[in-house]
């Protein structure tokens, strides 16, 4: 890394230490570095976290997602219900399955998939609903179960493995079944890497062998989606340190809370299980955000819209999906990772202060 960027706060850092160093290493020394033993491990032991019977690990979250899907017997012809605030990972996840993904709204008064939006959307066709807990928020479960007994829901919680529901009762254990992610940016890193969970083993084994290809059949589809034992490794000892990172996070964000923030710049609420994946705060208004965004680089310290689009907001998507482009607009996440020190939390709260000053 070059010395500019060791200046700067970034948006994003994995937080690894000894431990790590020597799982990755035994992995290496042992010359088991496909799937296997670790990856088994990795898979029994986040199940068990969130309180479902089977885990299934994948190279990516994404590809988590599409082996579930297909593994649902979703295909061409079929429908799966998105929210159009969301990266884009989940639309691709769909269409490699040869579904239709259809947006659905945010809510007015929260970011996360609105119920009525998503309802407004389901037709014969729909197969599953999937609900991310957008930047650790906790989604209110209790108008969603119905609808997980119509159509399924399937939970996200790449954001907010650790998380708990307004109940205590572990994020990702209420749907249908849930998709993880391990990506270097997530709550915990195994580099890459995801996991499908849940409690259906027909559908989990479908999922599993689409993700292992070996000796797979010509005319099926099949992923070559495997997570391996290095990746594992890493995740065993991060899943281990979950507790301690979701403390930190939280430790983290209840220092910015104190941040003199004004009319211009809020903080999103956060309940009493959310884990603060992003720290995200609301502008007034989209230039508002971009001059957030840009002044806060001048202090060198890095922000970004927590969410990106794979095109430009146009007035068409703006107006079918009025919140979503409002909270696109004016939200902003600013660092908060377990691995950010005093002196660059420090750096955060007063670079922000000195925006809300302007």
């Amino acid at each position: 890394m070059s010395a500019a960027l060791l200046d700067w706060v970034p948006h994003s850092r994995p937080w690894f230490g000894h431990e790590e160093e020597q799982a990755v290493a035994a992995a290496v020394a042992s010359l088991q570095v496909a799937a296997g033993p670790k990856v088994t491990q990795f898979e029994g032991l986040v199940a068990q976290g969130l309180g479902r019977r089977f885990g299934v690990a994948a190279s990516s979250g994404s590809n988590a997602l599409t082996a579930l899907l297909l593994g649902l017997g979703v295909g061409p012809g079929d429908e799966v219900v998105i929210p159009a605030y969301v990266c884009t990972s989940l639309h691709h996840a769909v269409t490699l399955t040869g579904a239709t993904p259809v947006e659905a709204d945010a809510a007015s008064d929260t970011p996360q998939l609105d119920l009525g939006a998503a309802s407004a959307v389901l037709n014969e066709n729909t197969r599953a609903v999937v609900l991310p807990h957008l930047f650790g928020l906790a989604v209110d479960w209790t108008p969603w179960a119905s609808l997980n007994g119509r159509v399924g829901v399937i939970e996200d919680v790449a954001q907010a493995i650790g998380g708990r529901f307004f109940d205590g009762a572990p994020l990702g254990g209420r749907g249908r079944f849930a998709v993880a992610s391990f990506y270097a940016t997530k709550v915990m890193a195994s580099g890459h890497g995801g996991m499908i969970l849940g409690d259906d083993e027909g559908v989990l084994n479908r999922a599993r062998s689409l993700i292992h290809n070996d000796r797979a059949p010509m005319d099926r589809t099949h992923l070559s989606a495997r997570m391996n034992d290095l990746e594992a490794a890493l995740g065993l000892i991060q899943w281990g340190r979950l507790p301690d990172f979701v403390a930190r996070r939280r430790a983290i964000a209840a220092r910015f809370d104190a941040i003199k923030f004004n009319s211009r710049l809020i903080p999103l609420p956060r309940g009493a299980g959310d884990l603060p994946f992003r720290y995200v705060v609301q502008a007034e208004h989209r230039a508002a955000a971009d001059d957030l965004i840009a002044f806060l680089a001048t202090q060198k310290v890095a922000a970004a819209r927590p969410v990106e689009r794979g095109h430009e907001i146009d007035a068409a998507w703006a107006a079918r999906f009025p919140n979503a482009a409002r909270w696109w607009a004016t939200l902003v996440s600013i660092p908060c990772f377990p691995a950010l020190d005093d002196e660059e939390q420090r750096r955060v709260i007063l670079a922000v202060q000195r925006w809300c000053r302007r």
